[in-house]
């Protein structure tokens, strides 16, 4: 059981570092086209035939647009973290025997037995 639970952690300890990577190529490939965008959208804005005050209006627009599409990047990679930061892990060596138990391994149960009698003796031994 041990054997499986060390294989265990690494792989899901692998797994978060693949979800680590491919959240960071996507965060960094979303914050280029946001950036491209936004330089495209001056450059158009620079060479529209319009008055100075027009193109001061049209400036402010564009950038409260800016301001409202870096905040959704910035909620959206927020919900990409939080996704990848609740990967499954096999938790401690406690919940793993637990949860081999409760799946009925026969490997699991003297393990089990043997933790709940140390921890009824701990619990003895402190007056519970």
């Amino acid at each position: 059981m041990w054997k499986n639970y060390t294989q265990s952690l690494e792989q899901g300890r692998l797994e978060r570092e693949r979800a680590w990577n491919a959240y960071r190529e996507i965060a960094a490939r979303e914050r280029r086209g946001l950036k491209e965008k936004v330089r495209q959208q001056r450059r158009i804005l620079a060479a529209l035939p319009v008055s100075g005050h027009d193109r001061q209006r049209l400036s402010k627009q564009l950038a409260l647009r800016q301001a409202i599409d870096a905040r959704t990047l910035r909620h959206r990679l927020a919900a990409q973290r939080k996704a990848v930061q609740k990967t499954p892990h096999p938790g401690s060596w406690r919940h793993f025997v637990a949860s081999c138990a409760a799946k009925r391994d026969d490997r699991a149960n003297p393990v089990v037995q043997r933790q709940e009698r140390e921890r009824s003796g701990w619990d003895l031994e402190r007056g519970w």
